[in-house]
């Protein structure tokens, strides 16, 4: 089972579909302030975080969280991460303003990128690891190219003097998305330097911004003004908007993007599956009382037949009787999702009040029930509103739906149990994502037409991409040719300098050819005056 990460002052892993906590772990160079970012590897083996004051810090966790590099090398650092496609090397930022990638084998600087003019306060490279992009206090996206170490654009959020937070696709290497202190939240294509979309997505900070993996034109936020939202940068508008009870600072999809993480200001982790937003999936306490400052789920691992048993249920895995197993195994946890269904109305909503589920108008709510041990309260203030809509119903589950049809082949593994914090299953006859199947039958002439239209647009989109590298290639070299050149005239001018210094006149007296030639009629007449006086000499005048 993968683990997902949540930092505040310490670093703490859970399986996180149970709750579970697994490891712990607090920095070497530990302070009393909070961790300012984690990152995993590749591999999901090797994380990389910083505390608020100290040096960056590489961890291993396989059987343990243990320490392997501490980076002395790169002095006051702000933000690191791992590139997507190798584990050989990090990217950070400095409060000097310097981006730098830093060879962990060699445990050396291996490139440095130009300096930004203010504090960098978040880097990211892109889905093929051949852009980096950083984010400074002074709020310029800066564009970096990995393999020139060049900086070939600049971005501003419109309307904005800062940008809180940055996050390229994991697939798609040219999209670009970047919040703002101001609430506004803009996508770009760095391939051709558009903004694709820019909108008020919150009335307060925007605190973390995540692309969806499974679609590309589906951007997620969170804010301080405790709401999160779904934006179809595509449609260019608002899909989805929900109120929470608390704000969330945090949040990351996970790997196979059907699974959205949420970490929240009092310390909570809550998780929502995408296929069925109207109630969370899981939700445990990682650090109480203390914000949540990075939430990361563990990127893919070579998950063995056992780990795999645990990770998503199968549409055909589950039956009544397995139901009733999990209502009777669970019933003792810190806190679960208890099913009203059976109850009362007038009952449950004395039970629960205006609750975050019963406000999404479902009649198969959940209610989050707690001890006094862990106590998780998801209610609302009375005369607020739990959930917005742009659109009706229809075009909530017409959302949720493409979501389905994009579901990954990977992640329909079967499951050996459900999560501990669910006491009931969606009951049977319900169309649930998870128990029905996801797209209805389909003939072979759809299926040849869908994937015909997925080949020409990822054929249009390699073009493009390719037209986009060659050209930035010979700008590139063009340049370079003209920084040549420059440097040749520079020190053909340099040579003339200094012959004309040592003969002691100076290269403004050769302006033209007119003045090279009154200056040699001139040495023709001291000649012609210094052969006179030698004469006179020679034949000095007789007076006897």
């Amino acid at each position: 089972m993968s683990l997902i990460a949540t930092s505040s002052t310490d670093i703490k892993f859970h399986l996180w579909l149970e709750g579970n906590l697994k490891y712990s772990y607090l920095p070497v160079s530990h302070s009393s302030g909070f961790i300012k970012t984690l990152s995993w590897a590749k591999d999901g083996t090797w994380l990389v975080l910083i505390p608020t004051s100290g040096y960056a810090e590489i961890v291993s966790v396989k059987d343990s969280v243990k320490l392997l590099l501490k980076i002395k090398d790169i002095h006051q650092p702000t933000c690191a991460i791992f590139p997507k496609t190798t584990k050989k090397y990090i990217a950070l930022g400095t409060y000097s303003g310097q981006v730098l990638i830093y060879d962990i084998k060699n445990k050396s600087i291996r490139k440095r990128f130009p300096r930004a003019s203010s504090w960098i306060q978040n880097v990211d490279c892109n889905a093929n690891d051949t852009h980096l992009a950083a984010a400074t206090s002074a709020g310029d996206i800066l564009i970096y190219n990995m393999t020139a170490s060049n900086l070939i654009a600049t971005y501003k959020i419109p309307n904005c003097s800062s940008a809180s937070t940055i996050c390229f696709h994991r697939t798609k290497r040219n999209l670009l998305a970047a919040g703002s202190e101001e609430g506004i939240v803009a996508v770009w294509d760095i391939n051709t330097n558009e903004r694709k979309a820019s909108f008020q997505a919150h009335y307060a900070p925007v605190t973390d911004v995540a692309l969806s993996p499974i679609r590309s034109d589906l951007v997620a936020t969170v804010g301080k003004d405790r709401q999160f939202m779904f934006y179809d940068v595509h449609n260019k508008k608002n899909v989805l908007q929900m109120e929470v009870p608390s704000s969330m600072l945090a949040l990351d999809f996970s790997h196979c993007g059907l699974y959205l993480g949420m970490g929240s200001q009092n310390g909570h982790v809550v998780i929502y599956d995408m296929r069925n937003l109207a109630k969370p999936v899981s939700a445990f306490p990682t650090h109480e009382g203390k914000k949540i400052t990075r939430v990361s789920f563990q990127r893919a691992l070579n998950v063995t037949e056992e780990e795999s048993s645990t990770t998503i249920i199968d549409d055909n895995f589950v039956t009544n009787e397995s139901i009733n197993d999990k209502q009777n195994s669970y019933t003792t946890s810190p806190y679960h999702f208890n099913d009203q269904s059976n109850t009362n109305d007038q009952e449950h909503a004395k039970d629960i009040g205006d609750s975050f589920l019963v406000s999404l108008e479902n009649s198969n709510s959940y209610s989050i029930v707690t001890t006094p041990q862990h106590e998780i309260n998801f209610s609302f203030p009375k005369g607020t509103s739990a959930v917005t809509l742009e659109s009706s119903e229809k075009k909530n589950q017409q959302f949720l739906g493409d979501v389905n049809k994009k579901t990954p082949a990977s992640c329909n593994k079967k499951a050996a149990s459900t999560p501990k914090y669910l006491q009931a299953e969606v009951p049977i006859g319900v169309n649930s994502p998870i128990i029905s199947p996801v797209c209805p039958p389909v003939n072979l002439t759809d299926i040849k037409k869908v994937f015909t239209e997925i080949v020409h647009e990822e054929l249009n989109t390699l073009k493009a991409d390719l037209r986009h590298e060659f050209m930035e290639s010979m700008a590139q070299t063009r340049r370079q040719f003209l920084d040549l050149q420059m440097f040749l005239v520079k020190e053909f001018i340099n040579v003339e300098n200094t012959v004309y210094k040592v003969s002691g006149v100076t290269v403004e007296e050769y302006a033209g050819d007119s003045q090279v030639l009154r200056e040699n009629i001139r040495l023709k007449q001291e000649i012609e005056l210094l052969k006179e006086k030698v004469v006179e000499k020679d034949n000095p005048p007789d007076f006897s």
